[in-house]
């Protein structure tokens, strides 16, 4: 497996691999209207702060990514997906791994997410790799107000939380 920095293009690909991901949540309790969210489009990914970093998995073809930006001096993971064909064979903590190391070696703080707080394959997945849940009020100004973008965006946020692995 390779794990490479995304090209511009590789945006309409991401977009796919998004979409596709997110049909896990198919027939998941909760989450009868989530197929109906609007996922990214290439030009979404495109329009990512200058800052993005954006990490293909290919096996040879692309089957997984993690976008990411800086916000402050912690990296925010926007987006981890993986093909449901690719799902459980360790690829998400590879680009997950990836994304630290290079935030690492940038000298970041650390990465956080907002993730869904009920699902096994989100809150469970970080916190088994040293992600912890954040109380938003210990959260910088720029921080905190991306968590509260994310709160008005998202119509499921009260099953969300912010977790973060710091160095």
């Amino acid at each position: 497996m390779l794990i490479r920095r995304a090209l511009e293009r590789d945006f309409s690909l991401l977009a796919d691999i998004e979409a596709r991901a997110d049909s896990v949540f198919e027939g998941l309790a909760g989450f009868e209207d989530y197929q109906s969210c609007a996922n990214s489009s290439a030009q979404d990914y495109r329009d990512l702060p200058i800052s993005k970093r954006i990490w293909l998995a290919e096996n040879p073809d692309p089957i997984a990514f993690a976008s990411s930006y800086d916000i402050d001096n912690v990296v925010f993971l926007a987006q981890l997906s993986v093909l449901p064909k690719a799902q459980q064979m360790g690829v998400g903590t590879l680009l997950l791994e990836t994304l630290l190391s290079s935030a690492r070696d940038r000298g970041k703080d650390g990465v956080i997410l907002t993730t869904f707080i009920d699902v096994p394959w989100n809150a469970p997945f970080y916190e088994a790799r040293g992600f912890k849940i954040i109380d938003t009020a210990r959260l910088s100004p720029a921080l905190k107000a991306k968590a509260d973008i994310d709160a008005k965006e998202w119509e499921h946020f009260s099953r969300r939380c912010i977790m973060g692995r710091f160095f």
